[in-house]
């Protein structure tokens, strides 16, 4: 519910990141903008490689659930976007 919360508590105005970090290799980002030219983006970081969503959040509230799955370390998340 705190990601939500703080995700949705944002503006998303501007171009906007809400990282959760494990270490510095380890963490998973969603940002972007609602603004139609801007939009969202998803990215991640595993032991030190880089992967970026091979499409864009269709949502927020799709954000918030890739963060939340991330964060309650269930997995899920590595199957809710294909990533590059």
């Amino acid at each position: 519910m705190l990601i939500e919360k703080t995700v949705k508590g944002l503006a998303w105005s501007d171009i906007t990141f809400v990282i959760l970090k494990i270490d510095d290799n380890n963490w998973i980002e969603g940002s972007g903008s609602l603004k139609p030219t801007d939009g969202l983006s998803a990215r991640y970081m595993k032991d030190g490689k880089e992967h970026v969503s091979a499409r864009a959040p269709k949502s927020l509230d799709e954000i918030i659930s890739i963060l939340q799955s991330f964060h309650s370390g269930d997995g899920r998340w590595q199957k809710m976007i294909d990533w590059d």
